[in-house]
């Protein structure tokens, strides 16, 4: 069995993650894969979490399972015609990388295709694998950032603007950021709203990568009333979510759509050009698997 860990995850590029992703969508939109709800076992010192799925269209079946108390995540893939193990991916930056690829496929189809000035809030490693991801689909001129410890974000600007060739500038707010911003990810641990719904820019579209339950979460509700498009990557997950996902129970449940119908042309990702559009993300079961899976038919070619 073949086992990769988080130095092989790092020689492919975003772009290609986001490419795996965006097929994963449109399998999904198609009927051919499957993604239930995560599970999870509780114990005193924390869970154990699993995200399976699989695709009917590559034959592929799997599981990621990480803890919430340490330890190490790993990714099993299957062949499903023969149940051979294909093999495993050790790590965490395979899901910060799936997650932020994600995000990126909602900035390819819900953001304005001239989208000039990128913002990030966070500088964690979710803040990191979307800034990159999103640099692969839409040629931002600057990218702006903002976390509340100095020293961490000009590191991360630093180390951002080394890798992409972007020029990247540190804020001294979470708003002047978003008002600069024609795409803006929040990316943080925060347990309460990070940004104004006046600071969003006309235009924008917003991811929410963080906290997102009915007590804590770190996005404006105001925020989500004022978007024209509100899609999530799995509406089943966010059904699932203990305690409630904060827009659950709310009038705006029933407007949000799915990713998948949006990357398959099923319904817009935005009807008009000052519109803010608004991305959930609450982790799509089994893109893991699928991201693994390639990571290991790529290997083989190597």
């Amino acid at each position: 069995m073949k086992i990769l860990n988080d130095s092989d995850v790092m020689k492919i590029s975003p772009g290609e993650a986001v490419g795996v992703m965006e097929r994963v969508f449109r399998e999904k939109s198609d009927g051919y894969f499957i993604s239930p709800p995560r599970m999870h076992l509780d114990s005193p010192d924390g869970k154990i979490v699993f995200t399976p799925g699989g695709s009917l269209r590559d034959r592929i079946m799997g599981f990621r399972v990480y803890t919430t108390f340490g330890g190490d995540q790993i990714t099993m893939v299957y062949d499903s015609r023969n149940g051979k193990l294909k093999g495993a991916v050790m790590g965490d930056y395979l899901g910060a990388l799936r997650t932020g690829s994600i995000g990126s496929v909602s900035t390819r189809y819900m953001s304005n295709p001239d989208s000039g000035v990128l913002g990030i809030i966070g500088t964690g490693s979710q803040a990191f694998t979307q800034t990159l991801a999103s640099a692969s689909v839409r040629n931002f001129r600057e990218i702006h950032v903002y976390s509340r410890d100095d020293q961490h974000r000009r590191m991360f600007a630093d180390k951002i603007g080394k890798m992409t060739g972007i020029k990247t500038v540190t804020e001294e707010s979470s708003g002047s950021v978003a008002r600069l911003s024609d795409v803006l990810v929040l990316a943080t641990t925060s347990h309460s709203p990070v940004v104004k719904s006046s600071d969003i820019k006309p235009g924008a579209h917003v991811i929410t990568v963080g906290r997102k339950s009915v007590n804590e979460h770190e996005l404006d509700y105001e925020i989500a009333e004022k978007a024209e498009v509100i899609a999530t990557d799995s509406p089943i997950q966010l059904d699932s979510y203990d305690p409630p996902h904060f827009l659950s129970g709310t009038n705006l449940k029933k407007h949000i759509v799915d990713l998948s119908d949006i990357v398959s042309g099923k319904i817009p990702g935005r009807k008009t050009r000052d519109a803010i559009t608004l991305f959930l993300s609450v982790g799509l079961s089994g893109t893991e698997v699928a991201l693994a899976d390639y990571l290991l038919d790529r290997s083989e070619s190597m």
